[in-house]
């Protein structure tokens, strides 16, 4: 067979079982032809072919629609049950002549319509006039009773049952279409009753096996009682007309933010150039009517002239694009296309991160620049000299405004310690400059070294 495709599948009429359900006798003869006497006796041996009855195992019943217990829009779909095995509607044979017929059809009830019965002997749960060859399969069975007038008005018809049951194969990697089978083949059985709104349904797929004559008949007494073994069954509530397809194609899409149509005989305002007037409200409340239009224009436009060094004016707000037509109202098209286009840039990432290190930079000068300012030691620092070199440039203005009196009150035990300190510092950086072959960063040692070392000769010899 054919394999569907992902997302695919195919519809079969029918899958039809080597033997139907029942029991066969085999008969098994050997001969020897040209030897005389040599017969063998025959060989009889019977065997069943089994299958469900009066219950259906719960592993075939893989899905049903509606979901059992829901409440929802149904009305226009079919209610239908998908089965494990396919050929499960077809291995008891309903029309001896008539294989492709089912013996299985689902039932969809309303309330009254009938009398269901659950776990009662298998004896009650078919209509007494009916006898069934073989034994049952199952001591105990749910039953479904209805009188004649139901089963002309509802139950569907000999002659539609092979419409009603149909196998599909699916991808079995397609694990919403497969719905966990083995094989990717699964039965599935529909009813011939669409739900009415507003109603709940009880759904019962029956056995009609020996009761072809009963579904298919329309001189049954309407108010007899007919008895049906049930395999499976479940219920659902229909809500409403209609389905999700059906409600997403009536759709009001107004209701997304369409602009709300123009009164009948208004045409709307529009000029040769592509501008339409609209109403507008300016920032104090004001009400009035501007101009507008969008990027296509039925005709080459004017761009802005470029300044005579060859650049185009810079815009800083959206308000710097607003225009006066010749009749005195605003032309909005720049502003608008300003407005759109800066909060398209601030939607992207990297232009935010930008700004916030730019931001967190001036931040950081301004704060350095203003320490400088203040404090009157380390007003002899620039700005420049905030970078490298900052810690060493500080200390060497502090000893110095200290002055020579100011460093002998300071006492030689604390001087002793500060020079030996950054002597050794700035030894350290030198020799590091070194290693690392930073011949600026070495050289600006030792100047820094020269200066710290003159300032600690000029204390000693004070």
């Amino acid at each position: 067979m054919t394999s569907p495709a992902p997302g695919q599948f195919i519809l079969r009429s029918n899958v039809l079982p080597a033997l139907p359900a029942g029991t066969y006798k085999l008969t098994a003869e050997h001969t020897f032809p040209g030897v005389t006497g040599s017969a063998v006796d025959p060989l009889d041996a019977r065997f069943q072919v089994v299958a469900p009855r009066f219950a259906l195992p719960a592993d075939q019943v893989l899905s049903t629609f509606p979901p059992n217990r829901s409440a929802g829009q149904f009305s226009t779909r079919l209610p239908q049950i998908v089965l494990r095995r396919r050929t499960l509607p077809w291995e008891r044979r309903l029309v001896a002549d008539a294989p492709e017929i089912p013996w299985l059809a689902l039932v969809l009830l309303a309330p009254g319509e009938g009398v269901f019965e659950s776990q009662i002997p298998v004896a009650l749960c078919i209509t007494p006039t009916v006898q069934l060859d073989g034994a049952p399969d199952v001591p105990l069975g749910d039953a479904l009773t209805v009188k004649g007038r139901i089963v002309r008005e509802v139950f569907p018809m000999l002659l539609e049952l092979h419409l009603l049951a149909h196998v599909r194969q699916v991808d079995l990697t397609d694990t919403e279409l497969a719905l966990g089978d083995d094989d990717g083949h699964l039965a599935v059985v529909i009813s011939n009753r669409l739900p009415k709104p507003n109603t709940s349904y009880d759904a019962y797929l029956v056995s009609i096996e020996k009761q072809a004559t009963i579904v298919g008949s329309a001189l049954i007494d309407p108010g007899a009682d007919f008895t049906f073994p049930v395999l499976a069954h479940w219920s659902f509530a229909c809500t409403g007309a209609g389905d999700f397809q059906s409600l997403m194609q009536g759709l009001d899409v107004g209701l997304l933010g369409t602009a709300p149509k123009a009164p009948v005989g208004a045409p709307p305002e529009v000029l040769g150039t592509g501008h339409v007037g609209l109403d507008h409200v300016s920032r104090g409340g004001e009400a009035g009517r501007a101009w507008y239009r969008g990027p296509l224009i039925p005709r080459p436009g004017v761009r802005d002239a470029p300044r005579p060094d060859g650049i185009l004016p810079l815009l800083h707000a959206s308000d710097q694009a607003r225009r006066v037509g010749p009749d005195g109202r605003e032309n909005l098209s720049l502003a608008t296309a300003f407005e759109i286009g800066r909060l398209l840039a601030l939607a992207e990432p990297s232009v935010v991160a930008a700004l916030l290190l730019w931001r967190a930079g001036g931040f950081a000068q301004a704060l350095t620049a203003n320490l400088l300012e203040t404090e009157p030691v380390l007003s002899a620092l620039g700005g420049g000299d905030a970078g490298r070199g900052f810690a060493a440039r500080a200390g060497l203005e502090v000893l110095a405004a200290l002055g020579q009196d100011d460093g002998r009150r300071l006492g030689t035990r604390f001087a002793d310690a500060a020079r030996d300190g950054m002597h050794h510092g700035l030894a350290a950086r030198e020799a590091t400059a070194d290693e690392l072959g930073l011949d600026a960063l070495a050289a600006h040692a030792d100047e820094e070294l020269v200066l710290l070392r003159a300032a600690i000769a000029g204390e000693t010899d004070a």
